[in-house]
């Protein structure tokens, strides 16, 4: 009797000593757990101060485009298409790409916009008009956007539209 009292004593304390492992396991788990659950407003804080930070940049951004097409405007379709190039030249950093004058075939100057990634436009000015001339990756509503142009000579715009692809 004695043996078999041993026996089942043996048996609970192994019973008690994986309980105990398994209780030990969890609040280990559990303490863990809370400390990542305590760097969550600090990473939550640090996300919302990125987002706004982001919003007023991106707000910037948008006053200045929406100054930059006063000036466009107010300088005319038929007048000074080189002042509004300027503006735009002047800014293009917040537009998200870099100017690059080149040559035709027959020696005219066009303006590639290239917005990297082989992401480019390009448009000739002439008269006091500005005409799209190509666009890298090609589009399949290319003439769509070249009418777009012709008829707003919204270049900005295009431009904008075009860094947000």
């Amino acid at each position: 009797m004695k043996e078999n009292n041993t026996k089942s004593l043996k048996q609970e304390l192994n019973t008690i000593q994986t309980a105990h492992q398994h209780i030990a396991k969890f609040v280990d788990d559990t303490i863990e757990n809370i400390e990542q659950i305590k760097s969550w407003p600090e990473s939550a804080n640090a996300l919302n101060e990125q987002i706004l930070r982001l919003i007023k940049e991106h707000h910037k951004a948008q006053l200045e485009e929406q100054a930059l097409q006063l000036r466009i405007k107010s300088s005319g379709n038929d007048k000074n298409v080189e002042d509004a190039f300027a503006c735009i030249v002047e800014n293009l950093h917040h537009l998200g790409c870099s100017l690059k004058p080149i040559l035709d075939e027959d020696s005219q100057t066009l303006y590639m916009f290239d917005f990297g990634d082989n992401q480019s436009l390009t448009v000739q000015c002439n008269g006091g008009y500005i005409r799209l001339i190509d666009m890298s990756p090609p589009r399949q509503n290319f003439a769509q956007i070249k009418l777009f142009l012709e008829q707003s000579q919204d270049l900005i715009g295009l431009i904008s539209s075009l860094g947000m692809d």
